[in-house]
């Protein structure tokens, strides 16, 4: 790995107002975890905010618009070569937005509950990223 090369990539934890979370399968055409689920979000392009980004990133995936609540979760891997820093923010879609898939990003997704993580292909972090935004869900109707 290249010591100075680092990425950041940006990820929206996006739940219903039934406190699920959506989850999309990557394409099988992906040379990275083809097949695999996950919550979308991608790198920064140069100049944006981390906020810029991650809207772009959706918009790109899913083509809708969120509402980003707070970033929550961070953590690193190596992958391609580089350090990556991935940031998880909890967010919402804006009101009428539907999830519309770039099928050159995603071939399917879920809106799943927090007995259902365990199911699904993952990255450990990411499942940990995923807990964690539940914990903060269950808290908030405390």
């Amino acid at each position: 790995m290249s010591e100075h090369l680092t990425n950041i990539v940006v990820v929206a934890i996006i739940h219903n107002d039934d406190d699920q979370v959506f989850v999309a399968r990557r394409a099988a055409m992906k040379s990275f975890h083809p097949g695999m689920f996950e919550c979308v979000g991608g790198h920064l392009d140069p100049g944006e905010t981390l906020e810029e980004g991650l809207q772009r990133e959706i918009r790109e995936e899913i083509g809708c618009e969120i509402v980003i609540e707070e970033l929550y979760d961070a953590f690193t891997y190596e992958s391609e070569g580089m350090l990556k820093v991935e940031l998880s923010y909890l967010c919402h879609l804006a009101p009428g937005e539907v999830p519309k898939l770039n099928p050159e990003d995603h071939s399917e997704y879920l809106w799943i509950g927090s007995d259902e993580v365990e199911k699904f292909e993952k990255e450990d972090e990411e499942t940990d990223a995923l807990r964690k935004a539940f914990k903060i869900l269950e808290g908030r109707k405390s």
